[in-house]
């Protein structure tokens, strides 16, 4: 056998490994269903405070998504609801499943909101403090 065939060969395993593979993350990515606020669980980051909101949003953004950021801060200050607002996260998780539902989280609108090991890209104050509130009854 010529080693063009082979590689060849190696080629397509390789090729029908990665569609396989990718076909089970996006089933198992379409199974995920967010609660009752609109999160999904999701480990949360190591630099997030498990008894704090934690807005992943570069701090003095001019964009709107930071000026969201912003209005969210004040509200939750009015709140009384404790948060930390930082640019950056820390991950690191063991299934291909939690890591592409963290791409798909990361990738959508900004702010990107976790409370506990739950996420939600861009939501609204209200669901911010039902789901705080729901996730300290627990």
């Amino acid at each position: 056998m010529s080693l063009g065939k082979i590689f060849l060969g190696v080629c397509l395993a390789a090729t029908v490994y990665h569609f396989v593979h990718k076909g089970r993350e996006r089933i198992a990515l379409s199974k995920i269903k967010p609660d009752e606020y609109g999160f999904v669980a999701l480990s949360a980051p190591h630099n997030a405070p498990a008894d704090k909101v934690f807005i992943l949003a570069p701090p003095n953004c001019p964009s709107s998504a930071g000026r969201k950021a912003d209005a969210l801060e004040r509200s939750l200050t009015r709140s009384g609801i404790p948060y930390v607002r930082t640019g950056t996260a820390e991950f690191s998780y063991t299934t291909s499943v939690e890591d592409a539902l963290r791409e798909k989280v990361m990738e959508g609108e900004p702010p990107v909101v976790f409370i506990a090991n739950h996420v939600k890209n861009s939501p609204e104050v209200t669901d911010i403090i039902s789901e705080y509130k729901l996730v300290r009854r627990k």
